[in-house]
């Protein structure tokens, strides 16, 4: 038989993102949508709980939890607001392609600044040359 419950473990980490989503998302959704921005005390409180380092591997800093943690938790932080859900999870993105796409090194230097709190804008490219791509 097939069952979709949540580990013990995933339980538990959802119940601390839903409250967290009721106590802290829901009651600022409406000036964080007019302002275009999650506000400060409301990322730091996420960081402080762990919430944006569930799926990155414990050597870089994270939880080692992997992305079924991860969706467990985007999707209990989505019950205050799917905008502030999406802004506080804004380096996940960023850290799987990372873990997927990047040496040894860069995962090294990347991985270990997103675990302590860095953000920014990204860019990557391949270095190949493309036949018949003028850009």
């Amino acid at each position: 038989m097939i069952s979709f419950e949540l580990p013990e473990d995933l339980a538990m980490i959802a119940k601390t993102a839903k409250d967290f989503a009721a106590e802290k998302i829901r009651p600022i959704n409406r000036d964080a949508e007019a302002s275009g921005a999650v506000p400060i005390d409301v990322a730091e409180a996420a960081a402080e709980l762990g919430f944006g380092l569930v799926d990155l591997p414990e050597d870089a800093g994270g939880l080692g939890l992997g992305l079924t943690a991860r969706v467990v938790v985007d999707e209990a932080l989505a019950h205050g607001d799917i905008g502030v859900a999406l802004g506080l999870g804004s380096s996940n993105a960023f850290a799987q392609f990372v873990l997927t796409l990047a040496s040894d090194a860069q995962q090294a230097s990347l991985l270990s600044a997103i675990a302590e709190g860095a953000s920014g804008a990204v860019a990557w490219t391949d270095q190949k040359p493309q036949p018949g791509f003028l850009f």
